[in-house]
């Protein structure tokens, strides 16, 4: 991500809705997340790889499909 990423980011904490730019990868496996992310990786000047850590409750239910079982990822 560069600098201006971060910020624009940092600026949407505390709000009902974050827009995160470009595409995400999720996994409930710190070391899967830490070597998806690269962080280990020298980068262009002016980026940096960006680990984002989600802490959600979900009180109404979860509607929709997931991609957490071996059928349909390898990485459940």
């Amino acid at each position: 991500m560069t600098q201006d990423s971060i910020n624009d980011w940092s600026n949407q904490i505390g709000q009902e809705y974050v827009h995160l730019s470009g595409t995400t990868n999720t996994s409930k496996n710190l070391e899967i997340a830490l070597e998806d992310s690269k962080c280990n990786r020298k980068y262009e000047d002016g980026k940096q790889a960006v680990l984002f850590v989600y802490s959600i409750t979900n009180y109404e239910g979860f509607q929709g499909f997931r991609l957490n079982d071996d059928r349909y990822t390898p990485f459940s």
